[in-house]
């Protein structure tokens, strides 16, 4: 799935707020407007890549 971080847990750094990641769900794909990772699981967007797929 793809989005941008709304809030963090206990002990992850807030400056995680408001980025556009990339996150694995451990399934072949997500549909949720929400969803609760780990950080291991999240991965940065770089500049320029889109998170929709329209």
């Amino acid at each position: 799935m793809a989005g941008r971080v709304l809030a963090v847990g206990d002990g992850v750094d807030a400056s995680w707020i408001g980025r556009p990641v990339w996150a694995f769900t451990g399934v072949g794909g997500a549909y949720a407007e929400r969803a609760v990772v780990r950080l291991e699981d999240v991965t940065e967007l770089p500049d320029g890549l889109s998170r929709s797929t329209r």
